[in-house]
């Protein structure tokens, strides 16, 4: 065997790994958050039906999502604390405009606004 054979048997074997490695945990760690994605779209789904109950019975939105936590004339919350945080426990951004309805986001992952896959921004829209 020649060296330089020697020595590309022996990168391909420390490469190999370590691209396998990279490419599998990428792979693993969208895999894994793919829950909280679904999760994410089902508050901000339940978001959206406590806000059009909410301007059902008072007639506009709520100037700020904590809102949905107090009782509406059947006595009962519009929703409950845990859906006004997104599944890595970072606040929806919540905004209302001058006229239409309100605009409900999730900023991923990340908490940070954009990016791109597990830290891709999701809307109610």
């Amino acid at each position: 065997m020649t060296v330089a054979a020697f020595l590309f048997l022996v990168a391909v074997a420390i490469l190999l790994p370590l691209l396998c490695g990279l490419v599998g945990w990428r792979y693993w760690r969208v895999r894994k958050e793919a829950p909280h994605f679904a999760k994410a779209h089902h508050q901000l789904d339940e978001l959206r039906v406590a806000l059009m109950q909410y301007d059902n019975d008072f007639g506009r939105y709520p100037p700020d999502l904590g809102l949905l936590e107090t009782l509406g004339p059947q006595n009962i919350p519009y929703t409950g604390p845990e859906n006004l945080k997104d599944p890595w426990g970072h606040p929806f951004v919540y905004s209302l405009p001058e006229s239409g309805p309100p605009h409900v986001r999730c900023l991923g992952h990340d908490g940070v606004e954009g990016g791109t896959g597990i830290d891709a921004d999701l809307d109610d829209r």
